[in-house]
Formats: structure tokens, C-alpha cells, sequence
């Protein structure tokens, strides 16, 4: 399971870098985060 959570930390800091300038991004990171904890496995943090 190591490798999604490596990925998900990877996707996050990217949307986190560049939704200042990409508003609509936060809103698809949010549904996808939302998402990911409903069906996939708890994330610590």
C-alpha cells in the first residue's frame, strides 16, 4: 500500500503548488480527496 500513498502525497503537493494560479484545481483536489478516503484506505495526516 505504500505505493498509492506515495503517489496521492505526490498529486497533493503538485495541486498544492500550483492551485494558487489554478483556482478550479482546489475544487477537483477536493472531490478527489473526498473520494480517495470513501473508497480507498484511511490516510494518516
Amino acid at each position: 500500500m505504500a505505493a498509492p500513498v506515495v503517489h496521492l502525497y505526490l498529486t497533493s503537493d503538485f495541486f498544492v503548488k500550483y492551485r494558487a494560479d489554478k483556482p478550479w484545481l482546489r475544487s477537483t483536489l477536493a472531490q478527489f480527496c473526498e473520494l480517495i478516503h470513501k473508497t480507498g484506505p484511511k490516510i494518516p495526516g
